[in-house]
């Protein structure tokens, strides 16, 4: 039980029920009784929480624009063009620590193991956007070996 309400997470659910602490902790108790016994809903439900927790949407906009806004065609194509951008290099970052490692030069092998561990932990669990960006150098260092490889085979060819 909480004193303050404002200073939880639980605000607007005791909001919709005029702060009466007792409704909310009995429809609370009906909602994880609903979702234990049909394991349909409770995996839809876990899924649809997981993919937002992982980047569904980029809530930057969410926060900094308003509702119009943030639904416009244009800055949906800019969220898509990011995620896609942050995926390319996380990808491009792991097969260069991949090659690295199956490379002859064993000094820093212990440091590249580490790094692809860090690649895979933090592609699939911290990849929430406020907590992408505080890895995005390390990714895009680690990704720069192999974008310079495929920038001396493919863009030199274009010119």
């Amino acid at each position: 039980m909480t004193e303050d309400a404002r200073r939880t997470g639980i605000y607007f659910d005791l909001k919709q029920n005029n702060f009466d602490y007792e409704s909310y902790n009995k429809k609370s108790l009906e909602f994880l009784k609903d979702r234990l016994t049909d394991k349909g809903k409770t995996g839809a439900y876990v899924f649809n929480k997981m993919r937002f927790f992982l980047g569904e949407r980029d809530h930057q906009y969410t926060f900094a624009l308003t509702a119009e806004k943030s639904a416009m065609p244009f800055v949906n194509s800019l969220a898509v063009l990011g995620q896609m951008q942050y995926l390319v290099l996380v990808v491009l970052a792991a097969w260069s620590v991949l090659l690295q490692i199956r490379g002859n030069d064993n000094r820093w092998i212990f440091m590249l193991i580490a790094l692809a561990g860090f690649i895979s932990v933090y592609a699939f669990i911290e990849a929430q956007t406020r907590y992408r960006y505080e890895a995005y150098l390390i990714i895009i260092m680690l990704a720069s070996h192999e974008l310079g490889s495929l920038y001396s085979k493919y863009g030199s060819a274009t010119k």
